[in-house]
């Protein structure tokens, strides 16, 4: 199971979490939407009137945006990564992870489904041994919000 992560910036209150068939696993803090592409109103999200489900994209519809979250990846329990090493183990324990993810929760609110085939970019950065990442996360919604619903996004 992956440590959970640590240095949040100051005064951020928003947490992700992957659930898993393995269990829950908290997301480094650090990640934040990309240019809220959680929350931003897209033609890719529009399928049809009524029509939530994304599982058969052969309707000729909009594929559905995906949830993206990027970040620093600088250390877990507020200890740095202190090798290249340690750094690439946590990176391909998060990859299964979000490889394996069924659902994304945000906070207290309702957890979100997903399709099979999130994956995640990593690019190690510092001198000499690379012990942070920048990282992006491609998670792909199983649903996408009604237009009809008066209830709010699940993001």
């Amino acid at each position: 199971m992956l440590p959970t992560p640590s240095y949040a910036p100051e005064g951020h209150a928003e947490h992700y979490w992957l659930l898993t068939p393995d269990g829950e696993v908290a997301l480094p803090q650090t990640l934040r939407p990309a240019a809220l592409a959680l929350t931003q109103a897209s033609p890719n999200l529009v399928r049809a009137r009524g029509y939530t489900q994304v599982y058969d994209l052969s309707d000729g519809l909009p594929a559905p945006a995906s949830i993206v979250l990027q970040g620093t990846v600088i250390g877990v329990h507020g200890e740095r990564f202190r090798s290249e090493r340690e750094l690439s183990l946590y990176l391909a324990d998060l990859n299964r992870a979000v490889r394996a993810a069924t659902h994304i929760r945000r906070d207290d609110r309702e957890p979100v489904a997903l399709q099979p085939g999130g994956f995640l970019h990593a690019v190690p950065m510092g001198r000499g041994p690379s012990c942070w990442a920048e990282v992006s996360l491609h998670l792909i919604p199983a649903e996408v919000p009604d237009p009809d619903s008066d209830s709010p996004l699940f993001w």
